[in-house]
Parts: C-alpha cells; structure tokens; sequence
C-alpha cells in the first residue's frame, strides 16, 4: 500500500518542537532554525517524488553570484542558422520565445514562496503528525504552481513544431481515427518523432535516440489498456482510408499480458506511458497547448480532442536552473516570525528560486485524438 512520506517520531524532533514553544524567544527560535534545517531537504525529496515536470527538465544548480545562463549548443546538433529557445521569465507568466545563435542563453530566475503555521500548543505536545500534513500542503503549493510554470514552455515548443520545424514537419500528427488512440498511432508517433530528429547534415544523430516517454489523459490510458483485449484492426477506415478493414488482429500474447497485469506504469516498444489527469478533452494542459498552437493541418479543437504527448527525454533539451545555497540546497526554509508575539502560533516560509528553459523542440511530438 502507497503510504505519505511522515516525520519520524525520535527524541530529538520532540524536543526540538517542544523547545519551539518555549517562553524565551532566544531559545524558541534557535529551535525553529534547527527544524527548519530539516525541512528544506524534506520538501525537495518530496518534491522530486510528485511532480511530473520533474522527469522532463534537467537540474543546472546554480550557486548565488554564478552567470544566469544555458549554454545551448553543447546540447543539440543543429543545422545552421537561427535558434529557439523558449523559457519562463515569471512564475505563472506565457513562455518567453528567444532567437538565439548557438551561444549562451539568458534566462530570469522567478521565485516560489509558501509558508505554514500552527498552534504553540501543538508544538508542545510534539505533534508531528501535524507537521507532516503542513509539510505536505507546503509540496502541494509548490507542486501546483511548478507543473504550470514548467509545462507552459514544453507544450509552446510543441505548438511552435507546426512552423519551426526545420525539416518542415509538423511535430504533431491526427489520430486514425477520431476519438481513438490505436497501437498504429502510437506506431506513426514513433516514426514521426525519429523524422523530425535528424543531424545538421539531415542523417543520424550520433548517440541513442527516440522516444523514451509518453504522456496521456486517463481516457487515452483506457484505449491502451484495452489493447490487451481488443483487435487492433476493429474499427472502420483503420487502414487506407477503407471502409471497413477489420482483420481481428491482436498484439502479441506476451505484450497483451504485461498490459493487462500492469499495475502502476506501462511500457510499449520500449516507451514508458504516464498517466496524467491534467490532459483530457478541455483539461489544463490541453487548454494551454491550444492557446499556442495555431495550424490547421492537422487542426486541434480543445472542446472536442485529446492531446497524447511524446517526448524523448534523453536529449536534454529541458532545462531548470534553479538557486542552490552554500550547502547545495534548493528550498529555502526559515522561521516565520511575524507570527510568535501576534498570534501565539509558529510557523515557517518557504523559498525556491528557479527557472525554466526548453532550448531545441525536436524532442518532442503528439497525437490529437
């Protein structure tokens, strides 16, 4: 059974939280800081776990008083002429499109900030089971605004494949059939992706390429789950535009039978399938997608369509420079002390500085279903 992350009971964190509601201020808040310094790495691991923009982007630590940029051309191998880059410059902001040559991009840190209290009495009796649910509150803030700020780049480097693309390809592609996600889409997904993923000579990239994950709504999980069960072939027009081309023809027995046992993440052909409640037909990343995209071939209608997303996230191509402190840290963690003399509570605030850049969109594609 999947169990929440909880604050282990030991002698040590009783004391401390019962010296943070201690009458003398000096001794309340020298506990508050030691606490702290046990929260901040809490909520990054915590972090890491729950958030799904965290498998895409690549961490570029970057300690206070280093240059604020990416250096692009190390990462792709692209063709001559201008470059994209597309990033978010405030938390919540649309992305920022940048023209590059190969060379350094700029890129502007906007921060995260959250912060919890409770009761002295609490602190008292040393109830960590109520620390653990605030800690939790405090990854959910964070999680909530990260997933905006971190998918908003990603799906308008999608969209843009439609018109940037330099092998002139759009990165998307229509289901065969309306409605329906089929194992040949996901076959023409493949195909389209290692198209759009050529050299600057237009052959191989060197290394392993292709794609590595896909990303679907929970209804385009339910047509992949019934692969284990259904032909392939059932459903009129599959093939050629035809009539009817039905054929009853099933996968493999032992690729039905991983799907069918499958109990947590799925794989096909070597792509891991990630089930994410935020696509769908009018859900928020669909919506945010069809704010950028633009072409009519093949056409994309939120109200109507879901949006399947493919990535292959061994090219580095997304990157998240975010502020470490002298010890490496990522979430800052300090005493909120407003609140000690007005309210009779403690409490903490909660910091993040980070940033998002996605600097070549050729590592992506999608199916409209």
């Amino acid at each position: 059974m999947k169990k929440r992350k909880s604050i282990d009971r030991t002698p040590r964190r009783v004391e401390l939280m019962q010296l943070m509601a201690s009458d003398n201020p000096s001794v309340a808040y020298q506990a508050q800081v030691a606490f702290a310094a046990f929260l901040g790495p809490m909520v990054q691991r915590l972090l890491d776990q729950a958030s799904t923009v965290s498998m895409i982007y690549d961490d570029v630590l970057i300690p206070k008083g280093a240059p604020m940029t990416v250096p692009v051309d190390p990462y792709q191998f692209y063709k001559e002429g201008e470059y994209r880059v597309w990033s978010v410059t405030k938390g919540g902001n649309l992305h920022t499109q940048g023209t590059e040559g190969l060379t350094e991009y700029p890129f502007v840190f906007y921060p995260l900030n959250t912060a919890i209290s409770f009761d002295k009495d609490y602190a008292e009796y040393a109830r960590l089971d109520l620390m653990t649910n605030d800690v939790h509150r405090v990854v959910q803030e964070f999680v909530a605004k990260q997933e905006r700020n971190g998918w908003a780049p990603v799906l308008a480097a999608l969209a843009a494949g439609a018109t940037t693309n330099l092998n002139g390809l759009n990165n998307s592609i229509a289901a065969q059939s309306a409605g329906f996600f089929q194992i040949d889409d996901f076959n023409k997904m493949k195909t389209r992706h290692s198209r759009i993923y050529e050299s600057f000579a237009g052959g191989n990239v060197a290394g392993d390429y292709g794609m590595t994950d896909m990303f679907m709504s929970p209804e385009v999980m339910e047509n992949v789950r019934a692969f284990s069960y259904q032909p392939l072939n059932t459903r009129a027009g599959h093939v050629g535009g035809g009539s009817d081309t039905s054929t009853a023809l099933g996968l493999p027995d032992s690729v039905r039978e991983r799907l069918f046992d499958a109990a947590g993440t799925m794989e096909i052909w070597g792509v891991q399938l990630h089930e994410l409640k935020e696509l769908g037909v009018n859900r928020k990343l669909s919506n945010i997608f069809n704010t950028y995209y633009t072409s009519s071939s093949p056409s994309f209608t939120v109200g109507s369509q879901d949006l399947v997303i493919g990535m292959d996230l061994g090219t580095q191509s997304c990157k998240r420079p975010v502020r470490i402190d002298k010890n490496g840290g990522q979430v800052l963690a300090k005493p909120d002390n407003q609140w000690v003399e007005r309210a009779e509570k403690i409490g903490w605030y909660f910091s993040l500085n980070e940033a998002r850049v996605v600097v070549d969109n050729r590592f992506i594609t999608s199916c409209f279903v």
